[in-house]
Parts: C-alpha cells; sequence; structure tokens
C-alpha cells in the first residue's frame, strides 16, 4: 500500500506487518 512505489506489486505482503506466508 505505502511501499507500493518501492516493492511493485511485493506492497501487499509489506503491508507493516509481517505478513509473510512462513507461519
Amino acid at each position: 500500500s505505502e511501499q507500493d512505489e518501492e516493492g511493485g506489486e511485493e506492497e501487499e505482503e509489506h503491508s507493516g506487518e509481517p505478513a509473510h506466508e512462513d507461519l
């Protein structure tokens, strides 16, 4: 969302919290 200018399409996973699917 806010990192869409830096990440590109990876902004949804870097939405502040570790939204990585390694749980």
